[in-house]
């Protein structure tokens, strides 16, 4: 009984309280975007361009993996805004599509072997970023 009362006298509390007055919390929203994430490779935050298809971004990206679902859209996105894009292949045939993605010279394609250690340093030495979208979505061995 008594907590009915507590909450009656807090409920009548309230009601004492002038219309005109209202009481509204302001929820605290942190929104986190991708322009707030510098990239930085000596400690200093590389400079940032407005982008788009033809101008020139100053980040190059390697995208192992491009070839697959979710690789050929960040390429497509990276090429778009700027970025020199670096698509290492296994397979001829399976890079013919993202060709069309960025401007002359913005996708460069590179061959690589997963058995030769050498060719995946070439392919990350000059990049920024490097994206990893190697796999299946079946099980294999």
């Amino acid at each position: 009984m008594q907590k009915c009362r507590a909450v009656q006298s807090a409920l009548s509390s309230k009601a004492a309280l002038p219309i005109s007055t209202p009481v509204r919390a302001q929820p605290h929203i942190q929104r986190r975007n991708i322009q707030d994430v510098f990239i930085t490779r000596t400690g200093s935050p590389i400079i940032k361009v407005q982008g788009g298809r033809s101008s020139l971004g100053g980040h190059t990206a390697t995208v192992f993996g491009a070839t697959g679902f979710l690789g050929r859209y960040i390429v497509n996105r990276l090429a778009r805004q700027g970025c020199t894009v670096i698509v290492p292949y296994r397979e001829e045939m399976t890079k013919r599509h993202l060709k069309v993605t960025g401007d002359l010279g913005r996708v460069v394609f590179m061959e690589y072997d997963l058995r030769n250690t050498q060719s995946i340093e070439e392919s990350v030495r000059h990049s920024d970023i490097v994206y990893n979208l190697i796999g299946r979505n079946y099980p294999t061995k």
